[in-house]
């Protein structure tokens, strides 16, 4: 239960921290190439190495991202059933576990509300507006960045990467670091950009 709660907290943090404040060239490139994107639906695969243990927990699912409809999911299909979808003013979380669907109003979060505009701004590759406590240690494919001391993110994060696409224009990987050892890398494979998203995908109940 508390890995796919963290699966789904993990992505998202990482997508709000993805940029620092200061930009470089390539920084600007991954901006203008992200910004073509208006949806996108891929497969992840989620690792994540537990000091105390020495061996990784895998999960496996779908994410999509559609910044037209402000919509965002992260499916977990293995090897439990779990679903997180956010929109404009709701986030939506169900698993099979318990067969409970759980909805949050964002009008009534402001943290959910931030996160929601955030990530709509993420998709749209405005970057420039995502004004992160993240600063840049190496300017590179892969990036990689840090928290700035003081941020919320400097309590448990010790580092983050983001490995992109040869064409810059998508996340390809995500290892975050924490401070207690901890490692977690997801990576996205088969993606499909620009291309119409089921409907199916926007429902948090994939069991039913």
């Amino acid at each position: 239960m508390c890995l796919r709660r963290n699966s789904a907290a993990i992505l998202i943090l990482s997508l709000i921290s993805v940029l620092p404040l200061s930009a470089g060239e390539l920084l600007d490139k991954i901006s203008a190439n992200m910004g073509s994107i208006r949806s996108i639906k891929s497969d992840f695969r989620q690792e994540k190495t537990l000091k105390s243990f020495g061996f990784p927990l895998v999960i496996t699912g779908v994410m999509c991202a559609d910044h037209a409809k402000n919509l965002f999911a992260w499916h977990v299909k293995s090897p439990m059933v779990y679903s997180c979808i956010i929109s404009a003013d709701k986030l939506t979380q169900w698993d099979s576990d318990t067969g409970k669907t759980v909805e949050v109003s964002v009008s009534r979060n402001p943290a959910l509300k931030l996160l929601s505009e955030t990530l709509s701004t993420l998709f749209a590759g405005n970057f420039p507006k995502l004004l992160t406590s993240f600063e840049v240690t190496k300017e590179a494919n892969p990036l990689e960045l840090v928290p700035r001391s003081g941020s919320a993110a400097a309590g448990f994060i010790s580092g983050i990467a983001f490995k992109f696409t040869d064409d810059l224009s998508q996340i390809k990987e995500i290892t975050m670091n924490e401070k207690s050892g901890d490692v977690t890398r997801i990576s996205f494979s088969n993606s499909q950009l620009n291309a119409p998203i089921e409907n199916f995908w926007w429902k948090a109940e994939q069991g039913k």
